[in-house]
């Protein structure tokens, strides 16, 4: 839930800050914008990354532990 909170909020962020960066003015309000964006699109991507990836990889690991769990258990029985 902490990960879908920060995706949100940097995709706010970013609609927030787009009608101020200025990409036809003078090359350093140019520069700082494209870095700007750079940088808030890599944000963005690394939190969709750890929301839609790493979701799944907890789960199949979460799966996984059970089915050794209940391994050793029939294990123990036999």
């Amino acid at each position: 839930m902490k990960r879908l909170l920060y995706l949100l909020t940097s995709v706010g962020l970013l609609f927030y800050a787009l009608p101020s960066l200025s990409v036809t003015h003078s090359i350093e309000q140019t520069i700082f914008s494209l870095a700007w964006l750079f940088f808030a699109l890599c944000v963005i991507g690394g939190n969709l990354y750890a929301f839609l990836y790493l979701n799944e990889k907890n789960k199949a690991s979460h799966v996984k532990k059970k089915e050794v769990t209940y391994q050793r258990q029939r294990s123990l029985l036999h």
